[in-house]
């Protein structure tokens, strides 16, 4: 049962980017991706965090081509993440002000949830820990003691197509992702976010 019901929750989201394309301001894919969860419950029975994404974020669903792209030879910032991971609901308010504030136009978001964990896009994923390298963390199986893995949320900044610096995780002292940020929790993580961005030309 729970395979099925993560079919299905691979099934909708690839749905749900399909009308996607990836362009900028205002992109009412990634707002419905994360805005449709609000009001519902999660597996454990709790409820998904309530988030609002304003209509001038700066979030864009990235094709692989793009993100190969960007990793290749180019300049920015990538998140990578899912709309049912209660950490990332808590990261992307405090990461669009966070870009914002620090003059980010556009971060390139991938859905890793498509990708991490069945064989579709293994290319891909492969080549996203293969870029990420030590930003990666480890996430040692039985047969492969070495393993790295995309944690989410992880935010990385691009330089010259070279990963330069990485954010996992929401604000440090938050323990519970089911409850929403602090005002306190909410600058620290700002913080962290404006401090990573800088680095980003």
């Amino acid at each position: 049962m729970t395979r099925l019901f993560r079919l299905i929750v691979v099934l909708l989201s690839v749905v749900a980017l399909a009308g996607c394309g990836g362009s900028g301001d205002g992109d009412e894919g990634f707002i419905k991706e994360y805005e449709d969860l609000n009001g519902m419950m999660t597996q454990r029975g709790t409820a998904f965090l309530e988030v609002e994404i304003p209509d001038d974020h700066v979030f864009s669903p990235a094709s692989e081509d793009e993100a190969r792209g960007l990793l290749d030879d180019g300049h920015g910032v990538i998140y990578f993440g899912f709309p049912s991971c209660p950490w990332c609901r808590n990261a992307v308010g405090p990461m669009d002000e966070a870009a914002k504030e620090s003059g980010i136009e556009e971060i390139h978001y991938v859905n890793v949830s498509q990708i991490r964990d069945g064989q579709e896009g293994a290319d891909y994923y492969a080549f996203l820990l293969e870029e990420l390298g030590e930003f990666a963390p480890e996430y040692p199986t039985e047969e492969d003691p070495g393993a790295r893995r995309i944690l989410v949320p992880l935010v990385a900044a691009v330089v010259d197509g070279e990963v330069v610096g990485s954010h996992l995780g929401s604000a440090p002292s938050q323990t519970d992702p089911s409850v929403a940020l602090s005002d306190s929790q909410r600058e620290e993580l700002i913080g962290l976010y404006t401090d990573l961005f800088s680095a980003v030309p």
